[in-house]
């Protein structure tokens, strides 16, 4: 009861100081055009209370002082302007300010003015609230309180967003596959053939402006979505002249400063994120025809040793993670028009890995009510490091023609390579109970993307203010793996049993595979041409329309290309050291024992793809008094083509024409404070060229080989969201919102046991359901307590029901050693909640400001297990993350950066029966940083 008390006495007096608190409030604007000046400050002159306005230019600003008191408002590039009010407790002032644009002569007739501040957190919540469809805007100064180095790192943060494996977003828990990311509107491809979304680790934050989640569809947007868009805008000119340089370094506690770091070797150009050509086919192999055994043995001796002997990991040395980032731009004029400029820089070097890792994998040797554990196949200890190089550079140009005609050009090009060494060692009872097994994986992946756009917008007053923009967007993508090198051995202690027990080791392709080397190719062209119109127009009862409509093509086409060589022997007897066994006087072909090399091309692992989805939509934006409503409806014709170069495989092929219905409606029950929205939609999730080229290749890092279907479908979904939304002040919001999706033909990935090999494939089911709650609160504590005015919570939590229906034929499977298993499990890549927590101090009187992250996951199943045995879940891995910095001057900033605070296992499990079997675990480590930002100008 004391407690209870006392928590009603706080309220009480909260309350009651609330209550008389003076409020000012009303609107800014732009003195010389009227338009209202959204990110202007509004200030207590002489103290730290204040505000911004929103993109209306409003401004509601509570005030815990009476008597009278100057009012401060000013806006980079505008007059500041100054009013004096008298202040009375619990009453309302209005107060409006109206700024004048500084004008700074260059030349005769030329002036600079000002744009709209998009960067701030302010105008995030401002974009979100003003926004048709249900959306999230992170904008580049929360970005920059997070100290995410990379747009994975800072998506995560996002309502209902999460990140796979550092790169892939996921969004309300559905899988990447559900999920789709443009830059700057505009579709790019993404790197990984085996991933429908984009590797979002490819972008830096130094160049990234801000970055929007959609949720719901409207007939504008591209229809193979249905988590969520995520565009990546990139960063634009600034008001005046920006230069900034910024540098820093971070140590990880179990993959930095060490001696022992896997390394598969080096190459002069790996500084560059580029291979040299070291790894490439020798020169004396490539385009050449390798002689069978015993047809030209001396030739296939040259050709065998022509080959470099690198094959086991190397122990090196590992710096600190490194990071810098160069900017510059400015607003200036050509031609007596406004010309603004933006160019920036960025590199990072990083080591990351674990050499604490287990790898698992489990059978079901019979019906359910018969036994009581999965079998080991294999167990492995598992140690996994990376070497990882990326940089950018991005230009971005825009040009004002002439008044209402405005062009930009943007460049942007990206650039990744890691080095991966992986090694792994345990026993595989699966073939013998004593049998051991050592695997080396090694490889280097060289990741490039290069985007060029052009897009403009042009307003015609002679045609009823008729808007025209238009995109033009080609992107090319890269992706080399030059010298994957898988290299396996067996042994087994005989006399184990004996002090020095002997270890014999032994070569079993028949079991794992020949050592083997892989060279792999992949290209990727994605053009995409944009045109919308919108025409203004206003209702017989007066109040406001749009009407818009636009037409867009998208082309894809793809090259992937790979060859193999393995490495067989005669009579050789392997004793334990990999590179011995692989040293030239190994390779003498005219001895009795020796190693020689065999093609391992196939006709089938190479394959050519193509797509094409050409668009046109046609929607309404009505405002009435209190209730905006957008509808339309988009049409899209889809055709996809995969062929492998083995002409009698099946060819992968779709064509779909697909209306895709669309209202969003916003019910304002407090005019600029609180909205209730409702939207419906049908989109669709397209297979990707991977999973439809009908052949199988061998994932050397996951240990799995993956075979495509040439008969999948596409899955069509049907959306619903209700959310209802307040924003108490500027940079505040509370949400609650539900949603449910209705999914045909949902395409699942299935793990095949009864394969010869780990094997995973694709196939459509028949249908899902997925229902979920999402809930967001961010505020400034001083709406509790004015002595916490630099504190701000945010915390959004989504929770997600899903349910799948089994595969008749699986189902089949499953029940012949589970008659009582249901015939639903939950949905592919489907997490059952996702939370992110946040605690902010900003005090900029002082300079200071602090954020502790947090984020967290429920499981989600990973793979889903062909023929009975339990599916393989990924546990929850919380994450919390910490950041403070100091402003020393104008210039100079110090941020203090902590990562993974937490470091908790990251596991992968199967359950039966009440026990869990790990299929793969390991931990990341703890990170500390620090950075240096100095801005020049």
């Amino acid at each position: 009861m004391k407690i209870s008390r006392i928590v009603v006495f706080l309220l009480l007096t909260t309350l009651v100081s609330r209550a008389q608190d003076a409020i000012l409030s009303g609107n800014v604007k732009d003195g010389d055009n009227g338009q209202p000046i959204p990110g202007a400050s509004v200030i207590v002159a002489g103290t730290t209370i204040g505000t911004a306005t929103d993109f209306d230019g409003n401004f509601r600003l509570p005030i815990p002082k009476s008597g009278k008191v100057k009012i401060v408002c000013q806006y980079i590039t505008h007059n500041p302007d100054t009013q004096e009010v008298t202040l009375q407790p619990g009453k309302t002032i209005n107060l409006n300010f109206s700024l004048h644009v500084q004008v700074f002569t260059i030349a005769e007739g030329i002036t600079i003015e000002a744009r709209v501040n998009q960067k701030s957190e302010n105008a995030a919540r401002t974009a979100e609230k003003k926004s048709a469809t249900v959306v999230t805007v992170m904008a580049a100064e929360q970005i920059a309180k997070g100290g995410d180095g990379d747009a994975a790192s800072a998506v995560k943060r996002m309502p209902g967003a999460t990140v796979e494996g550092g790169k892939y977003v996921y969004v309300r828990g559905l899988s990447d596959r559900y999920s789709k990311t443009t830059l700057n509107s505009a579709e790019i491809p993404g790197l990984d053939p085996n991933r429908n979304s984009v590797q979002m680790d490819l972008f830096p934050t130094n160049l990234i402006e801000k970055i929007s989640a959609v949720k719901s569809f409207s007939p504008d947007l591209p229809g193979n979505f249905t988590g969520g868009l995520v565009n990546i805008d990139t960063k634009e000119y600034p008001n005046s002249l920006m230069m900034q340089l910024s540098t820093s370094l971070s140590y990880n506690t179990q993959s930095n400063l060490r001696n022992d770091f896997l390394s598969p070797g080096k190459g002069s150009k790996d500084w560059l994120g580029m291979d040299d050509g070291s790894r490439d086919i020798p020169a004396a192999v490539d385009g050449k025809v390798i002689p069978g055994y015993g047809a030209d043995n001396q030739k296939l001796e040259t050709l065998t040793k022509a080959f470099n002997k690198n094959v086991s990991p190397q122990q090196t040395n590992s710096f600190l993670n490194q990071g810098y980032s160069f900017s510059f731009g400015n607003r200036d004029s050509l031609f007596k028009r406004p010309l603004g400029y933006m160019a920036g820089v960025t590199y990072s070097h990083s080591f990351t890995g674990y050499d604490n890792g287990f790898t698992g994998r489990y059978n079901q040797t019979g019906p359910v009510s018969e036994v009581n554990n999965l079998n080991p196949d294999l167990i492995f200890k598992d140690s996994k490091m990376e070497e990882d190089v990326l940089w950018g550079g991005l230009i971005n140009v825009s040009y004002n023609l002439a008044k209402n005609h405005d062009i930009s050009a943007t460049v942007l090009h990206n650039q990744n390579g890691t080095n991966i060494a992986r090694y792994q060692e345990g026993e595989i009872p699966k073939d013998a109970v004593g049998l051991y097994q050592q695997t080396r994986a090694m490889g280097y992946k060289e990741r490039s993307l290069d985007t060029k756009q052009l897009k403009g917008k042009h307003t015609l007053p002679f045609l009823h203010d008729l808007e025209v923009s238009w995109l033009a967007s080609l992107t090319t993508s890269a992706q080399r793996e030059p010298d994957l090198r898988f290299m396996t051995n067996d042994y087994e202690l005989v006399n184990s049993g004996s002090e020095n027990p002997d270890t014999l080791y032994g070569l079993s392709p028949s079991i794992y595979g020949p050592p083997s080397r892989y060279f792999r190719d992949m290209k990727e062209t994605n053009n995409d041409y944009k045109v919308n119109f919108q025409l203004p127009l206003e209702t017989k009862s007066g109040h406001p329309a749009i009407i818009k409509w636009g037409a867009s093509q998208v082309v894809k086409d793809r090259t992937f290309r790979e060859q193999r060589y393995d490495f067989r022997n005669t009579n050789m007897v392997y004793t334990g050291n990999m590179t011995e066994y692989f040293s030239d006087a190994n390779m003498d072909l005219s001895s009795t024992s020796h190693v020689y090399v065999v093609d391992g091309y196939q006709e089938r692992n190479q394959y050519d793809a193509d797509e094409t989805v050409r668009a046109a939509y046609t929607m309404a934006d009505i405002s009435l008094e209190r209730l905006r409503i957008i509808t339309g409806v988009r049409f899209e014709h889809d055709k996809i083509y995969v062929a492998s170069h083995k002409a009698s495989l099946e060819k992968g092929f779709l064509n779909n024409k697909d209306f895709l219905p669309a209202i969003n409606t916003t019910y304002y029950i407090k005019k600029d404070t609180t909205n209730l929205r409702f939207a419906y939609s049908r989109t669709l999730a397209r297979p990707i060229f991977r999973e439809l080229a009908p052949f199988a290749s061998f994932n050397f890092v996951g240990d799995y080989v993956e075979v495509g279907n040439p008969n999948l479908q596409r899955a069509l979904i049907d959306n619903v969201d209700l959310k209802w939304e307040t924003y108490p002040r500027t940079g505040e919001v509370i949400s609650i919102g539900v949603f449910g999706k209705r999914f045909q033909k949902p395409i699942e990935r299935t793990f095949n046991i009864t394969a010869n090999n780990p094997e995973l494939t694709y196939r459509n089911v028949k249908e899902g359901r997925a229902y979920g709650a999402e809930f967001e609160y961010r505020r400034n504590l001083s709406a509790f307590h004015r002595s916490l005015e630099h504190f701000s919570l945010g915390t959004n939590v989504t929770l997600i029901y899903s349910r799948v229906a089994i595969d008749a034929k699986e189902l089949a499977d499953i029940r012949e050693l589970d008659p009582e298993h249901p015939s639903k499990r939950v949905m592919f890549g489907q997490s059952p909640y996702v939370v992110n927590a946040s605690l902010g101090y900003q005090n900029d009187s002082l300079g200071m400001s602090a954020n502790l992250n947090f984020n967290v996951s429920g499981e989600r199943m990973v793979v889903v297990i062909d023929g009975g045995d339990p599916d393989v879940f990924e546990q929850p891995t919380p994450q919390l993350d910490f950041n403070i910095r100091k402003d020393i001057g104008k210039k100079l900033a110090v941020s203090l950066n902590m990562k993974n605070i937490l470091n908790p296992e990251f596991r992968q499990t199967q359950t039966f029966k009440g026990n869990d079997y790990v299929f793969q675990s390991y931990k990341k480590g703890m990170s500390i940083g620090l950075s240096v930002r100095y801005n020049i100008f």
